[in-house]
């Protein structure tokens, strides 16, 4: 018998049955899912320990407000953006580091 997928291949003569019976048919899923290795029995997968205490809001912000001043430092330094940019980019800067020293004052209250 030919296989009409495959024109003139006669599945016979190399002594395949086609089509195969059902009881060997396996769903593509399951022959995907028995197949899988088995897990390595030297790993273990473990959770890393939690921090011992989160880290605050205020800690946030003061390193924004850190990371904000070197930027400018590097900006005015010409070192990260032209020298046309940095005024502009350091009125940003300075804008954020206004609200975010606003915020860290109504936090400390």
């Amino acid at each position: 018998m030919t296989n009409p997928q495959v024109p003139g291949m006669d599945f016979e003569a190399w002594g395949i049955d086609w089509p195969p019976p059902d009881d060997e048919v396996v769903p593509l899923q399951a022959a995907v899912v028995g197949n899988a290795p088995e897990p390595d029995e030297g790993f273990q997968e473990t959770e890393e320990p939690a921090p011992e205490s989160p880290p605050s809001v205020a800690m946030l912000i003061e390193g924004l407000l850190f990371l904000g001043d070197r930027l400018v430092n590097f900006a005015m330094a010409g070192r990260v953006i032209p020298a046309l940019e940095a005024s502009v980019f350091e009125q940003a800067i300075g804008g954020l580091n206004r609200r975010y020293r606003n915020a860290l004052r109504e936090l400390a209250k």
